[in-house]
């Protein structure tokens, strides 16, 4: 991932906008190096991103462990859902405190 001030990859970037945990009412972008994100959803106060190579990040609120990653801490950076490495996620839905990952080949 890039930080905001470097120029956007030609693979695009992902842009954020309004009060959210990952930035407090302040446009922000980010990417992935080597990767280009496929799908996006947003739940109540998380986000969740599908890249092609099949990974999943997640970022945001916490509270009921809805971003997978074993913890139930508020998450601000995108971070890989790492117990999922091993599959290939294909579309993702995040609810209001949960989410449902759908994986293939």
């Amino acid at each position: 991932m890039g930080e905001s001030e470097q120029q956007v990859p030609e693979s695009g970037a992902i842009f954020t906008f309004g009060k959210s945990k990952f930035a407090e009412n302040v446009p922000s972008k980010f990417w992935f190096k080597n990767d280009k994100p496929l799908y996006i959803s947003c739940g109540d106060e998380h986000t969740s991103v599908v890249t092609e190579n099949g990974k999943l990040y997640m970022f945001g609120s916490n509270n009921w462990g809805q971003l997978g990653l074993g913890t139930k801490n508020t998450v601000r950076k995108p971070t890989c859902v790492k117990v999922l490495k091993p599959e290939k996620v294909k579309l993702v839905a995040c609810g209001r405190n949960h989410t449902l990952i759908y994986t293939g080949m």
